[in-house]
């Protein structure tokens, strides 16, 4: 794990591979993130919370209270091979979790059936942050686009994540959102 500073902001780039983080690894990102507050963007491989399976509720709770607690502005993490972003309550405190998906696999992993239910009728879907509008194949829980990036853009003290999808048809670079 490290961390750096870019333009005021603070990036901590996390070896969380797993959904258990070591005491040695949690103080060091404790002590890392504590002068930041408000101003921190970490990165992890795993989410706090699955969009495709189970969540350890140990490892959201544990980590989601260091992160809420030092004020980070939003995890981005991978793992699941979607895109999602959202935001967790932590203690009734809030934290935005960003799954930014893959872009080099050429697989992606079916939503779970709860986060269908919650956000999609039909083939439409609504992100749970922002509700900007996304789509499934029909009699799937797989979302169209694959092969993911985003874009943060950062504007004083808001920040904006763009997904972007990689078009295998055209071979285009095109949105995530279809509105």
């Amino acid at each position: 794990s490290y961390s750096f500073e870019h333009r005021g902001y603070h990036f901590a780039m996390t070896r969380l591979v797993e959904e258990a983080i070591g005491p040695k690894q949690l103080n060091w990102l404790r002590d890392d993130l504590a002068p930041h507050a408000g101003k921190s963007f970490v990165f992890g491989h795993v989410p706090l919370q699955s969009v495709i399976a189970r969540t350890h509720f140990a490892f959201r709770t544990e980590l989601g209270r260091l992160f809420t607690g030092a004020g980070v502005l939003a995890y981005l993490c991978g793992h699941e091979h979607v895109f999602w972003d959202e935001e967790l309550s932590v203690d009734e405190k809030k934290l935005r979790q960003v799954i930014v998906g893959t872009a080099s696999g050429t697989y992606n992993f079916p939503l779970h059936r709860q986060a269908l239910q919650q956000n999609c009728q039909g083939t439409q879907c609504a992100m749970p942050f922002g509700g900007k509008k996304f789509e499934i194949k029909a009699g799937t829980f797989e979302q169209v686009r694959t092969q993911f990036f985003v874009i943060v853009e950062v504007h004083g003290e808001h920040f904006e994540v763009k997904p972007w999808s990689f078009d295998s048809s055209s071979g285009e670079l095109v949105p995530f959102y279809v509105d």
